[in-house]
């Protein structure tokens, strides 16, 4: 069997007497209540108060640790000593606070040291740098004097002067107003990406060459506004000069050209109030047709599309001349309709040279559709 063994030491508990300890700690603590923060007679630095204090959590660390009487009444005895030190360093005599004044003038002496003159954003005038710089040397000079050769007052005065000065410096940095700038910039990536599907070459369309302008002028705001490297009157030119460039590039856009469409159409209304007035005859199918041909094509005369209004164009002429060809064939006129061969046939089915009384059969074809009418000449 294993067996396990223990030796048990004797612990002796040895009482101290801690009634000196615990009346100088209340003494310490009284004198540390009565300290007052402050730079007149009678009154303590704060930083000697806060030594103070953490000095009595030291003692009271070393007495808890003492082991023996010996050793408490010698942390007894310099806890006592301490007390009446630090009592002491009241103050015999009035000083001169100029702690706010230091601190305004450490705060001016960055600022300045931060601060670069000019126009340009977040810089500062010439002017307004050399007024706090004045305001500054004004302060230190204050906070240099002898005690016995200033007041309070002045202190104070000389305190509130720099921080009126810092305020006033604050108000005088350069704030560059962006806003008309960043409005054009927004306009001329919307005019760009607008005009994308018009970009090209011809009527209805925006060259090329004037995307690469725009993009130009837009890449040059949008550096200005990145590097801060004009002033306000560099920027309000900045955005006049986009502007400039927009209203360009809206301007470079091809006219389209509907003339040649509206002539069209003008030629059919023109003959459909013929037929109206009964000078000419036909068929309500074909006059219906040409109507409806009307009205399809005529909205593009509002069309940006070039191609879609020379495409509208060419069924508007194409319909017109397959009226004429009727038309004409109805009332015994011969007539050869552009874009359109006409074959003439009789009523037994034989090709004919010409029109001739009676029936006539007339197939109409432009290669892509053929129309047939028939035709009675008198």
């Amino acid at each position: 069997n294993t067996m396990a063994y223990w030796t048990i030491e004797p612990y002796i508990t040895v009482l101290l007497d801690r009634t000196a300890f615990n009346e100088a700690l209340a003494k310490a603590n009284e004198a540390l209540a009565a300290m007052q923060p402050g730079y007149l007679t009678g009154q303590y630095f704060q930083e000697d108060i806060d030594a103070f204090r953490l000095l009595i959590a030291q003692t009271r660390t070393a007495a808890n640790k003492a082991k023996d009487q010996e050793t408490l009444d010698a942390v007894v005895a310099q806890f006592l000593t301490d007390i009446s030190a630090a009592q002491a360093k009241a103050h015999d005599h009035d000083y001169m606070n100029r702690t706010s004044l230091d601190a305004a003038i450490a705060a001016a002496q960055r600022t300045l040291s931060a601060a670069v003159a000019g126009d340009l954003d977040g810089q500062y005038p010439d002017e307004a740098i050399a007024a706090y710089t004045e305001a500054l040397e004004s302060a230190k000079a204050v906070s240099s004097t002898d005690d016995n050769q200033l007041t309070q007052a002045q202190i104070d005065e000389a305190t509130a002067t720099l921080k009126a000065a810092a305020a006033t410096f604050a108000q005088t940095v350069v704030k560059i107003d962006y806003t008309e700038l960043n409005a054009q910039i927004r306009a001329a990536q919307a005019a760009l990406t607008e005009g994308e599907p018009l970009k090209g070459d011809g009527a209805g369309k925006i060259p090329p060459t004037a995307f690469d302008s725009l993009q130009a002028a837009l890449n040059q705001a949008q550096a200005i506004v990145r590097d801060n490297s004009k002033n306000q009157q560099g920027v309000d030119e900045a955005a006049q000069t986009l502007a400039d460039a927009i209203a360009s590039f809206k301007a470079s856009l091809v006219p389209v050209d509907t003339s040649l469409l509206q002539q069209y159409i003008d030629e059919a209304e023109a003959l459909l109030a013929a037929v109206d007035s009964g000078e000419l005859q036909c068929s309500s199918e074909d006059y219906d047709d040409l109507r409806a041909s009307i009205e399809q094509n005529s909205q593009y005369l509002y069309s940006t599309d070039q191609d879609a209004i020379d495409r509208a164009a060419k069924l508007m002429h194409r319909d017109v001349e397959l009226f004429k060809g009727i038309v004409n064939a109805i009332n015994g006129l011969a007539y050869q309709p552009e874009g359109f061969t006409i074959a003439i046939y009789g009523s037994d089915g034989r090709q004919l040279p010409a029109l001739r009384p009676g029936i006539n059969i007339l197939r109409f074809s432009d290669g892509q559709q053929t129309i047939v009418r028939k035709v009675i000449i008198k």
